[in-house]
């Protein structure tokens, strides 16, 4: 989230039961970077950063339209950091989304991504091992970030936001 890349605002964002993120979404179809942070799986990130995530996001779309034909909303909220890397099969995807990137201290981010997954770490790892957890954030916000720097030209300036997060939260 240091650089987040959102779509499609969705208007019932208080609802009793919303989904989170449309990372556990990605996860259904076997691609998604969810897996990074419940365990050290390097085989598995070089598998999923290899592969064309084109079809899987066609995967998320089908499934958000099926949620939304059941219950609504009429438009949605993604939100994952998983998207910074992935802004080709996202916009082929959904070519009409509007696209709001936040700006935010990539320190904060990664400091809050990682005791995230440190404490939930400990139902599933023993020992948990903060260093190496650290270490794993930190390369994957890397290339998160780098890969969004180079394929920001795929979100058409009509279509998409810059705005700092800390302002973000307050409007």
């Amino acid at each position: 989230e240091a650089a987040g890349a959102g779509a499609i605002v969705m208007p019932s964002l208080f609802e009793e039961e919303i989904i989170h993120e449309e990372i556990e979404l990605l996860a259904m179809d076997f691609s998604t970077a969810l897996f990074d942070t419940l365990a050290q799986l390097p085989r598995w990130t070089d598998y999923y950063l290899a592969r064309d995530q084109t079809p899987h996001y066609a995967f998320l779309k089908r499934s958000l339209k099926a949620l939304q034909w059941l219950r609504g909303p009429e438009r949605w909220v993604l939100k994952s950091p998983q998207h910074l890397e992935q802004l080709a099969p996202l916009m082929n995807a959904f070519p009409d989304a509007r696209v709001l990137v936040t700006h935010r201290d990539p320190v904060s981010v990664m400091a809050s991504m990682m005791t995230m997954v440190a404490y939930a770490g400990r139902m599933s790892r023993d020992p948990v091992r903060p260093g190496a957890i650290g270490e794993t954030i930190c390369q994957r916000m890397l290339l998160r970030l780098r890969t969004l720097v180079e394929t920001r030209h795929l979100l058409p300036p009509q279509q998409s936001l810059d705005v700092l997060f800390h302002e973000f939260m307050a409007d």
